[in-house]
């Protein structure tokens, strides 16, 4: 055991002194690899240097441009994705391709949109090799620098953009110059990021603070960390919450735990409308050992480096250590396939062509299950199904052979996996998923057919029911407030 130890604490020094270096630690596009334009899509590329600061602000500036002008003549869905651990901007990296994929799928399904994707890239390898899996302590800090610094303001100017083009959620914000109900229509902008392991982290640093602060003006109960406990929700009074866009999806988020905690006792202190969809989805492998195991070690051993005092209180020490999509008590669903047969496997699909030259040839790698399905289940949705307008996307959905199924109380007392999570509330915003090893491989295996084949239609069909709803929603938040305030007087 002590030869154990010594082993760790001389890999963490070596981390130490090594992760200082400049290795990777360069801006990858140039004007002509950082725009791309197909029939599809529009993708722009903004990097961050390890302390936060945008290589070149010039590509963001383009990218808000482009935004605006795609606004000015039609509808147009905005998506963020910031990558994670061991992934870069660079040409042919493998999460480029899966975004680019991912953007060509959503183009198929919001039908009359401009789709326009905004790739987010930082250092996230900083070592060579297998010496990067060693780099964990360097790069969470750089992650949490990334989220706190330029990309934070791009992202509230990209809200406040959002908030202009969307008088549904202008009633929550009243900042000069966005559109009121009663305005002349604009053309109807959605808008969802994306975070994959410490890309989740930076997200989630960049926007937890304004989420919170709606929460907190929803919500009169405080939720002071030691002794929180969810308010009993008042069904008379019925939210719709906004969120920074109108989806989040934070996928093996490699962030603690203890930062969704007030945005999890907050919100489930609420009654929701029927016309709420979520604001944030977490999905989280069950096979992620590198979260389920390594991200605890690294958090235990920080707290030794860095000599904080041991904390007596069990829940805030369990949520200090343990990942986000980890700590059962924030698990409110279940992603698997509808057929618990499935499993995956490598099955390389071409690159769609752009400017970049790949060393590796025009093959990417993609994860598909190895056979067909044999137990099935019909779509939630179809197109034009009279029950969007009311659909709860925190319910039972089923989309392309996956299944997001709530946790029930029921499901909590009677099974033993169940025990310590969270049962889930009808149209809840906040939704924290486990998920099978057939939907997303470990922890990097998160571009698959399943996933995407589910992802996919469950970020369309949330935005065409923002889209059918905005005057339901405006009269929702409007007496959501004169409830706050008659509770004030």
């Amino acid at each position: 055991m002590k030869r154990i130890v010594q082993v760790i604490v001389a890999a963490a020094l070596l981390t130490m002194l090594l992760s200082c270096s400049s290795y990777r630690h360069q801006q990858w596009r140039n004007t002509r690899t950082s725009q791309e334009d197909n029939e599809h899509y529009s993708l722009r590329f903004i990097e961050s240097d390890d302390e936060g600061w945008f290589w070149d602000p010039q590509q963001a500036n383009d990218s808000m441009r482009l935004i605006r002008g795609k606004l000015e003549n039609r509808k147009t869905l905005v998506v963020v994705f910031v990558h994670g651990w061991h992934h870069s901007a660079e040409c042919c990296d493998q999460n480029v391709e899966g975004f680019r994929n991912t953007l060509q799928q959503l183009s198929g399904m919001v039908k009359g949109f401009d789709v326009v994707g905004i790739y987010v890239g930082w250092r996230g390898r900083s070592l060579a090799g297998w010496l990067d899996y060693f780099t964990f302590w360097g790069r969470k800090s750089a992650a949490e620098r990334v989220g706190q610094n330029d990309l934070k303001e791009f992202l509230a100017r990209l809200h406040d953009m959002y908030v202009e083009y969307r008088p549904d959620v202008c009633v929550q914000n009243q900042q000069p110059g966005c559109q009121q109900a009663s305005g002349t229509p604009k053309n109807f902008m959605g808008l969802v990021s994306m975070g994959h392991s410490f890309g989740a982290q930076v997200l989630l640093r960049a926007v937890s603070g304004s989420m919170e602060d709606r929460l907190q003006h929803l919500n009169p109960v405080p939720a002071y960390l030691r002794t929180a406990q969810p308010a009993t929700p008042d069904p008379s009074v019925q939210h719709s919450l906004i969120g920074v866009g109108d989806l989040m999806v934070l996928i093996n988020p490699a962030a603690e735990a203890s930062q969704y905690h007030r945005l999890h006792m907050l919100a489930r202190g609420l009654t929701y409308s029927e016309f709420q969809s979520p604001v944030m989805l977490v999905v989280s492998s069950e096979n992620d050992w590198a979260r389920h195991r390594l991200f605890t070690i690294g958090r235990y051993l920080g707290e030794v480096f860095t000599g904080k005092p041991r904390k007596e209180d069990d829940i805030e020490r369990v949520v200090e250590r343990q990942a986000l999509g980890v700590f059962p008590g924030h698990i409110t669903h279940q992603l698997n396939p509808v057929d618990p047969k499935m499993e995956l496997e490598n099955q390389p699909v071409a690159r769609i062509p752009d400017k970049c030259p790949c060393k590796d040839g025009e093959r990417v790698e993609w994860l598909k299950w190895k056979s067909t399905p044999q137990v099935t289940k019909p779509n939630s949705l179809v197109p034009n199904d009279p029950k969007l307008r009311t659909f709860d996307f925190s319910g039972d959905v089923v989309f392309n052979g996956v299944e997001l199924s709530p946790l029930t109380a029921k499901d909590i007392i009677d099974d033993k996996r169940w025990k310590d999570h969270a049962p889930a509330l009808p149209y809840q915003p906040l939704i924290v998923a486990t998920t099978s090893h057939s939907i997303i491989e470990k922890h990097s295996g998160i571009f698959t057919d399943p996933f995407l084949h589910f992802l996919v239609p469950y970020i369309a069909y949330i935005e065409e029911k923002s889209l059918m709803n905005i005057t339901e929603n405006v009269k929702v938040r409007q007496e959501s407030e004169r409830a706050i305030q008659r509770s004030k007087q």
